[in-house]
């Protein structure tokens, strides 16, 4: 009998801990370790409304609002 209580207390705290939320890993140091680290519902404009800006993997001042490729250098421009 000792046995099943203890068995059925381990089983109740796997089920327990395998359904918390997934906050383990989350680089805040968990549920317990305050920041979520991105949790929380996200606060930037959709997609649609933001403007996407390209620059040079070498020439960080070289920007495009389209992508193409770097006059200095000839690289391509990559979405930041």
């Amino acid at each position: 009998m000792k046995k099943s209580a203890a068995f059925a207390a381990i089983v109740v705290s796997m089920i327990a801990v395998i359904s918390l939320p997934g906050c383990v890993g989350s680089g805040g140091g968990g549920c317990m370790g305050g920041g979520h680290g991105g949790h929380e519902s996200p606060s930037a404009p959709p997609a649609e409304a933001t403007v996407a800006v390209y620059s040079c993997p070498m020439h960080p001042n070289v920007t495009s609002p389209d992508p193409g490729f770097c006059p200095k250098c000839g690289m391509a421009l990559v979405r930041r």
